[in-house]
């Protein structure tokens, strides 16, 4: 085991490094951010002056070799637009994305579980057909679509629940529904037709035969068969849950991590794209190590070389 957690540490360490060089390249392709950062009427002695206070008359390597020096050292330089370090502007708006995250998460767990059990125990029943109708309309909406019917319904028709900002878990109720609404009915399926599939085992059926109550054949056997791939699919969700963070906290005005991100592409502010896109890479290769750890807790026939 410890020496797979090495491994799989030096390989995600492999990953952000990669994800650092091609970042920096895709925004050294979006063009020069020098005039949008001067005022009106700008002289050529000023941009070139400050396309020499950001490096950004060198050559690329040159750049690249500098970048990742200071890179090494946790710097990813000063916000071109705020005056701020990178770093510390992406992670103030870090635990507001973590929060959203985390609630969407819970949506989808707390409607995915019941709704998915359910509908494997009654298969073929009204219960079933109404449950997997549920999961295809969660899947059919759009994040940006079902956030806009929210805010036009809860907020400014109904005025139950505020429509942006944060500050309290009223703010993160409806953009976490109108997230995890998609990863939901993903979950309900994957739940339905994984517990399926269980129940159909022999060992399913030599538990029922020994006289075992149902509940506990569910719970001990079934479930926790079941929940291998149901696991893998929702740490593979966390990641588009994060992604999808970006779409659902610019409909709603939110203030987290992803907003700042979508601004600092429309200013070509290459320092906090970068942060932001590093501590996401960073977040989901803690994901995936976690996931993989998950398996042996389920399963202990599953060992690690």
């Amino acid at each position: 085991m410890g020496r797979y957690l090495l491994e799989r540490i030096a390989y995600s360490g492999l990953v952000v490094l990669g994800v650092v060089i091609v970042v920096f390249a895709i925004m050294r392709l979006t063009g020069d951010p020098t005039p949008l950062l001067l005022p009106i009427g700008f002289t050529q002695e000023d941009l070139q002056r400050v396309r020499r206070e950001m490096e950004l008359d060198q050559p690329l390597h040159a750049q690249l070799r500098s970048y990742m020096t200071k890179v090494m050292r946790g710097n990813f330089g000063k916000s071109l637009r705020h005056h701020d370090s990178a770093m510390a502007l992406v992670i103030e708006r870090m635990p507001a994305t973590l929060w959203l995250t985390a609630a969407a998460m819970a949506v989808t767990v707390l409607v995915a579980l019941p709704l998915g059990i359910v509908a494997a125990l009654r298969r073929d029943s009204l219960v079933d057909v109404a449950a997997s109708a549920v999961a295809l309309t969660g899947q059919s909406m759009p994040t940006f679509w079902l956030g806009i019917i929210f805010i036009l319904i809860f907020g400014l028709k109904l005025g139950w629940l505020p429509t942006s900002g944060s500050g309290s878990v009223r703010h993160l109720v409806l953009p976490s529904i109108a997230l995890g609404a998609f990863s939901a009915g993903l979950t309900t399926r994957l739940v339905r037709s994984s517990l399926l599939e269980v129940l159909s085992q022999q060992y399913v059926r030599t538990a029922r035969s020994k006289g075992l109550a149902e509940r506990l054949v569910i719970l001990k056997h079934a479930l926790r068969n079941a929940a291998i791939p149901v696991v893998t699919v929702v740490g593979l969700q966390l990641g588009t849950l994060l992604g999808g963070a970006i779409v659902t906290e610019t409909v709603f005005g939110y203030p987290g991590m992803a907003r700042l991100a979508v601004e600092a592409v429309f200013y070509r502010d290459f320092p906090v794209v970068q942060a932001f896109v590093v501590i996401t890479a960073i977040i989901m290769v803690t994901i995936n190590l976690v996931v993989d750890l998950c398996y042996v807790v389920l399963d202990p026939r599953i060992t690690y070389a």
